[in-house]
């Protein structure tokens, strides 16, 4: 029993002490209880005597299965973050390992070791990759060796024509 001179008791009384009479649906409300806690409260004026009911429940009590929904929800977020951030690191490896291969090899034939062929193997796209470079590497091979054939001709021409000048200078002294 609140005596209507202690308006310190919260709101929902102050408000019911300003107007006793109010007949209507007051709603709950959260706020410090008579206790000094925080509470969903609310109260139903009885009209005569000019009285009314107060209800006040502790807001975690309230709240506890939202609040427990709340928990289960986010551990189960962190559970799956968790996995997709395993599944995302794994399935990241084995497409790099293989790029890096492909890279490694890359930077050995660049450095001179031209009989290197790539690993073929690793995802699909991975691996017609490898099978495009080692066509590359082989034609760039051909290439080279051809262009190597030009220059071994052309020494030999211009050491036969350097022969042939060095006869016709003897020749001709």
């Amino acid at each position: 029993v609140v005596r209507s001179e202690s308006r310190a008791h919260g709101p929902m009384i102050a408000e019911f002490i300003r107007n006793p009479t109010a007949g209507r649906d007051v709603g709950t409300h959260t706020h410090r209880g008579l206790t000094g806690t925080m509470v969903l409260g609310s109260y139903v004026p009885l009209g005569t005597p000019t009285w009314a009911v107060v209800t006040e429940l502790p807001w975690v009590e309230a709240h506890r299965q939202i609040l427990g929904e709340v928990i289960v929800s986010l551990s189960i977020i962190l559970a799956m973050s968790v996995v997709a951030g395993l599944v995302g690191a794994s399935v990241s490896r084995r497409l790099t390992a293989h790029l890096s291969d492909l890279t490694k090899t890359a930077v050995q034939i660049a450095s001179g070791h031209r009989e290197l062929q790539a690993a073929v193997g690793g995802p699909r796209e991975v691996a017609h990759l490898a099978v495009a470079f080692n066509s590359m590497t082989a034609q760039l091979r051909q290439s080279l060796e051809a262009l190597e054939a030009q220059v071994a001709e052309v020494r030999r021409a211009q050491e036969a024509l350097r022969v042939g000048e060095e006869r016709l200078r003897l020749a001709l002294e």
